[in-house]
């Protein structure tokens, strides 16, 4: 349903999913790496026919299956553990909750704030969102969106944007649902 194109890297590297660009693919997969003239083709699922080749994120070029296959027939989802559930354009989609991102402590014993991204932008943005600066098209906003909806799926960054789960009306929802308030509805266990 996806390729990804990768310049100036050999088949055994993209396969490691070794480079930068790729890494952030890895549990995202499975993935068939053929090499083309220049680099790699990376491929999840299949197609009769493809669309044009465009520009994606991390320096990565993509390329969708035309017409796209249904959304849950085209992923996995992981429904496991403390997480909250969003309704998206007729599909329901579960999200991590943030409030159960990991938290360090400190050699006091005394927690110290999230120790990941997912949690740290979370809260970052709620104060945000609190001080009244967070705009819906905000690209830490709608990164966060993207990061929620793959946190218990297999979607990649450009496919939460092909099947059109980040809009205007969805980033809001997303964003409550990983915070657990809202039309949230969270399934309270780790």
């Amino acid at each position: 349903m996806i390729r990804y194109y990768l310049d100036g890297i050999g088949q055994q590297a993209a396969a490691a999913l070794a480079h930068p660009a790729l890494t952030r693919l890895r549990g995202r997969g499975p993935w068939a790496v053929t090499e083309t003239g220049a680099g790699v083709c990376l491929q999840r699922g299949n197609s009769v026919t493809w669309g044009d080749i465009k520009p994606g994120l991390d320096g990565l070029r993509y390329q969708l299956a035309d017409p796209l296959p249904d959304l849950l027939s085209s992923i996995k989802l992981d429904d496991r553990g403390s997480l909250a559930w969003v309704d998206l354009a007729g599909v329901r989609l579960p999200v991590k909750l943030a409030a159960y991102a990991p938290v360090a402590i400190g050699l006091d014993g005394m927690p110290e704030g999230p120790c990941d991204d997912y949690g740290a932008t979370a809260e970052r943005l709620w104060n945000r969102l609190q001080s009244g600066d967070l705009p819906v098209a905000d690209p830490q906003l709608v990164a966060f969106a993207r990061l929620a909806l793959m946190s218990k799926s297999d979607l990649t960054a450009e496919l939460c944007h092909a099947y059109k789960l980040i809009t205007t009306d969805t980033i809001p929802a997303i964003f409550d649902a990983a915070n657990g308030v809202g039309k949230a509805i969270a399934d309270g266990g780790l």
